[in-house]
């Protein structure tokens, strides 16, 4: 089953909004632009929108942990065989990271700000 149109450019409106710019039009080979889902002078931003991820499990079980402990999860994931490691951090705990303010504070989102009690 597809997932509405609106409902992933919604996405990527967050997305870019959260990095500081806005969402590409067209994105994914059709724009004049760029490929990546925002306009960010920096950052390739690939938006994927799913009703399932095996990454969001590996993440919550990480949450949990982490949230026990008062602590800020992040979850590293290597390939077997290959260099370096992916580093999964929740938008909010991003925020925190880097010294910078959420740029969703204060509007109605459940999904950024859940507990660990909320996710299960």
């Amino acid at each position: 089953m597809s997932t509405a149109s609106g409902t992933w450019k919604a996405f990527e409106r967050e997305v870019a909004k959260f990095f500081g710019t806005v969402r590409t039009a067209l994105s994914g080979g059709n724009s004049k632009v760029t490929r990546s889902d925002t306009h960010h002078k920096d950052f390739y931003v690939e938006c994927k929108y799913r009703a399932k991820s095996s990454l969001h499990s590996l993440y919550e079980d990480t949450l949990e942990k982490a949230t026990q402990e008062a602590k800020i999860p992040i979850l590293c994931l290597k390939q077997k065989n290959s260099r370096g490691f992916l580093v999964v951090v929740h938008c909010s705990h991003y925020n925190r990271l880097i010294g910078k303010n959420d740029p969703f504070e204060g509007e109605d989102d459940k999904d950024i700000h859940k507990t660990a009690e909320e996710l299960s």
